[in-house]
């Protein structure tokens, strides 16, 4: 596996969370713009996610310790007459056959979860293919209207539109422009940022155009819209 892929697996579930601090967040996105790999991971973890929140919720039942304490007691008392000491030390592990269960079901779940991971964590080839030869699979784009990224719970999603502006992320100097579904109207929009300027080159104003990406919601207080961020694909569309 290749060591990028490798940092960037163990940070996928907190980046579509939204629980990554702004630092690793780049360097995730700098990733995903390379790796198509990893954009099918996290394609499969939203996949996920979105089964797991479909699933009945469960009330936890109770504990059920009393009743295996109390299976041990009546083994205990039947067996006393033949082995006296074995109620004493039955009593004295029970605290070990406690852990000893707990271990059990530790060991039973991470076997589990093992099993969901190597889904996710697939070898790399030794050799990663170049960014500038890659071609993004466009069947793993879900596509959304401006209007209504809003309602997408997708990660990965293309949209439609005209270019309205053009300008440079005043953070981290990354190029920006603005998507619209008309020119004589300044909304909706949606705000493209491309990382990589050397691979994809800002699209014209008035142009309409197909951009793919990942679709993000930034919630600072001056700005409050969606995003694609980081594009990962720009191509004209008919008007």
């Amino acid at each position: 596996m290749v060591l990028s892929c490798f940092y960037t697996g163990r940070r996928l579930l907190r980046y579509m969370d939204g629980t990554l601090d702004a630092h690793h967040v780049r360097i995730v996105e700098n990733h995903l713009l390379g790796c198509g790999r990893c954009r099918e991971r996290l394609l499969s973890l939203k996949s996920g996610q979105r089964l797991a929140s479909l699933l009945p919720r469960q009330l936890p039942q109770e504990d059920s310790w009393p009743a295996i304490e109390a299976a041990l007691q009546r083994r205990d008392a039947g067996n006393s007459s033949e082995i006296p000491v074995q109620r004493q030390t039955s009593r004295a592990y029970r605290p070990a056959f406690r852990s000893a269960v707990t271990l059990l079901l530790g060991a039973a779940l991470m076997v589990g979860l093992q099993q969901v991971a190597g889904v996710f964590w697939r070898a790399t080839p030794k050799q990663p293919v170049p960014v500038e030869q890659e071609q993004i699979d466009a069947s793993n784009f879900h596509p959304v209207s401006i209007d209504d990224i809003r309602l997408s719970d997708e990660p990965h999603v293309v949209a439609e539109g005209y270019v309205s502006d053009l300008g440079v992320d005043s953070d981290d100097g990354d190029l920006t422009f603005k998507l619209v579904d008309r020119l004589d109207r300044p909304g909706p929009f949606v705000i493209c940022e491309i990382l990589d300027s050397s691979r994809l080159s800002p699209p014209k104003i008035g142009s309409r155009v197909k951009v793919y990406g990942v679709s993000r919601y930034d919630s600072k207080a001056d700005h409050g819209w969606y995003e694609l961020h980081p594009v990962m694909d720009i191509e004209p569309a008919s008007r």
